[in-house]
């Protein structure tokens, strides 16, 4: 009887283990979420004015910039001009929250209202030693812009 207590005890601890674990991961990721969304609004304002990464280079991560030269960026990039600029963002979310000692990264998905078309979009941004940077943008229009030869692009 005192091997089961003693079984129940330790599985009860690691219940409570978890629940808190679980706990402070919300709300890490409501944290990410209040602390950055400005960020991400101001981005996809600042990006969208032009579509020119110049604008927002240095809120670009080094593995974004890396692909900035590929071809695929290219039809990306023709994709979000067509667009054209930012008019509105909603419904913001985060999802895939990961937070660890290399810092914390989380994908904001929120809808967005273009000149030409309204769209989803999913932006990673990945925080580390007190920089923001963005990972990546995908955009996947609601109708199709002029002129569009693919639904959604990837940057």
């Amino acid at each position: 009887m005192k091997t089961i207590a003693k079984v129940l005890a330790v599985l009860g601890a690691l219940f409570v283990c978890i629940i808190v674990l679980i706990a402070a991961l919300l709300f890490l990721q409501s944290d990410f979420r209040e602390e950055h969304e400005a960020f991400v609004r101001e981005f996809m304002s600042d990006y969208s004015r032009q579509w020119d990464t110049a604008d927002v280079n240095d809120r670009l991560s080094t593995a974004f910039l890396a692909q900035i030269g590929s071809p695929n960026a290219e039809q990306a990039l023709s994709l979000f001009r067509r667009l054209g600029k930012v008019q509105g963002i909603t419904d913001v979310s985060v999802e895939n929250f990961f937070a660890g000692t290399n810092g914390k990264s989380g994908v904001f998905v929120f809808k967005a209202d273009f000149e030409n078309a309204p769209a989803l979009v999913r932006l990673t941004l990945k925080e580390s030693d007190g920089e923001i940077r963005v990972d990546g943008l995908h955009i996947t229009p609601s109708t199709e812009p002029p002129l569009l030869g693919s639904s959604h692009r990837d940057l």
